[in-house]
């Protein structure tokens, strides 16, 4: 299903160019690189989907650290790529690296995979109509949440675009910030969802709530350390990003955001990886709809007004009520259980 998606992706490439570069209004020499990043990328879609299968697929059975070897060779080939494509060949695109990289990536995936399952038993169950139609029920719920989220950040950009090209890529470095940080964030609420499905299906309640202490205290404890890191050191940090100084400027006046925002994200992954590994699809969708509508009616008024300042509140909005939602919903859980 993932292969069949991403080759329809590459089939409408046009459209969902024309579609997705129609809805900003960016600077044309912006434009023109943001569509051949695109047309070079969108090649690695059938990979990068397959990637995710087989990702959840080892998380499903708790081999997280086969992940974290996924991880360091996609890292390490897109590394190197862009190293020989942009800086020996000459390209100016790096999309051309991500989708390789993305298939390098899929390949060792999947021998790990095959390696790991007896796929040959599997075959003959691959047409069970109710797996399916779990399936689909939870793909549909998490694919209407990760749309909702995805919205609020395309509207954040587009209303960076009319605060002027230098703003916007501030804005976009601070988000390579909140990108950066996901990734480590990411990695205990990985072991999150692993654990939490475990533990819930042998009923073990008690145990349920030390992993969700232990991971929310290392989640909020890595993402407050890398906002404190690039509040304190903004200049020195914010410039291994880039060589602009004036952009680099600019970031770091709003670099006080980042705390806020990387607080209550921490605990939101947390909690996501917690609710995904229950399969509770249906509350990650209600939360982010609730948190995207919140976010969205503040980054509305900060484009309307064009103020900057209300842009990075919309984002804190969705952060705190992504937080609030999950955890209203995570202690009405343990309520209905009676721990």
């Amino acid at each position: 299903m993932a292969i069949a998606v991403g080759f329809a992706i590459i089939l409408c490439r046009g459209e969902i160019r024309a579609v997705g570069f129609a809805l900003f209004q960016a600077a044309p020499e912006v434009t023109v690189s943001g569509q051949l990043y695109f047309d070079m990328m969108v090649w690695g879609a059938p990979a990068t989907l397959l990637c995710y299968v087989c990702i959840g697929w080892l998380l499903g059975q708790s081999k997280s650290s086969w992940v974290l070897i996924l991880a360091i060779v996609s890292n390490l080939s897109k590394v190197a790529l862009d190293y020989f494509l942009i800086v020996q060949l000459n390209y100016a695109s790096a999309g051309a690296a991500s989708a390789i990289a993305a298939t390098i990536t899929a390949v060792v995936a999947l021998v790990m995979v095959l390696q790991l399952s007896d796929w040959r038993s599997v075959l003959p169950k691959f047409w069970a109509i109710d797996a399916f139609r779990d399936l689909f029920s939870l793909n549909a719920a998490i694919g209407v949440r990760t749309f909702a989220l995805l919205s609020v950040f395309a509207l954040f950009t587009q209303m960076s675009v009319r605060l002027g090209t230098e703003i916007l890529t501030a804005n976009t470095l601070i988000l390579e910030v909140l990108s950066l940080a996901a990734y480590f964030i990411d990695g205990f609420a990985f072991a999150t969802e692993t654990y939490a499905g475990l533990f819930y299906s042998r009923g073990e309640w008690e145990r349920m709530k030390t992993l969700l202490i232990l991971s929310g205290s290392c989640c909020l404890a890595c993402g407050l350390l890398f906002a404190i890191a690039f509040t304190h050191f903004p200049m020195a940090l914010f410039g291994l990003l880039t060589n602009h100084s004036e952009i680099v400027a600019i970031a770091a006046q709003s670099s006080m955001w980042l705390i806020p925002i990387l607080g209550f994200a921490s605990v939101a992954y947390m909690l996501d990886g917690y609710f995904l590994g229950l399969s509770a699809g249906k509350v990650l969708r209600d939360s982010s709809i609730l948190a995207a509508l919140c976010s969205g009616l503040v980054l509305a008024i900060g484009g309307y007004f064009s103020q900057g300042m209300l842009l990075w509140l919309g984002l804190v909005v969705l952060m705190m009520m992504r937080s609030l939602s999950l955890g209203w919903y995570l202690k009405r859980s343990f309520d209905l259980e009676g721990t």
